[in-house]
């Protein structure tokens, strides 16, 4: 089994109002943009976006994905996100 990660962003969009149909845009960027890859684990933290049903199905509907997600409350698992966005929303 080869594992296969990158730390570059894949996928993204941008709105006003975030909301789990723009998660599901950007994570089918990612996928597109990764060509479509099989056998995916998708980890993310509890937020809303993430746990919505609309998002569910987005990741289900994806050829082999898994959607993992950190325990409540623990921020350490997802730093550097955290950190990018708090840049991006500034800028």
């Amino acid at each position: 089994m080869c594992a296969r990660y990158t730390r570059r962003v894949v996928g993204f969009a941008v709105s006003d109002s975030p909301d789990s149909v723009l998660t599901a845009k950007a994570l089918q960027m990612a996928y597109q943009t990764r060509l479509k890859p099989s056998e995916v684990l998708f980890h993310s933290d509890q937020g809303m976006h993430y746990t919505s049903k609309t998002f569910a199905e987005s990741v289900a509907n994806r050829d082999g994905m898994t959607q993992s997600m950190s325990r409540k409350a623990n921020c350490w698992h997802n730093a550097p996100t955290e950190r990018f966005f708090r840049s991006f929303k500034t800028e």
